[in-house]
């Protein structure tokens, strides 16, 4: 099981915060990304990416580790991982 945390706009197309999903593992965040928008629909697709159609919008954390301090999307998740799709914090 890989649980999955949402915050922010996507909430609305999974209705939970938080889901647990039955995935082989290892797999990458690509391929995890591949699957929810396959779950989930166009509506989903099209939040999750930018207008441009091919960047990611939201910031992606698995275990509280931005993907981009490890292997992008490329990034393995394996079994019992907490993954965060989040809109992109700042502060100052």
């Amino acid at each position: 099981m890989v649980k999955v945390q949402y915050i922010g706009p996507i909430r609305k197309f999974v209705e939970e915060t938080v889901v647990d999903y039955n995935v082989d593992t290892p797999i990458s965040i690509q391929e995890l990304i591949d699957y929810l928008v396959k779950k989930y629909g166009d509506k989903f697709k099209q939040e999750i990416f930018t207008k441009a159609g091919d960047a990611f919008f939201y910031q992606i954390l698995i275990n509280g580790q931005n993907i981009y301090k490890l292997e992008g999307y490329q990034s393995k998740v394996n079994d019992g991982d907490m993954v965060l799709i989040s809109v992109p914090l700042s502060g100052g």
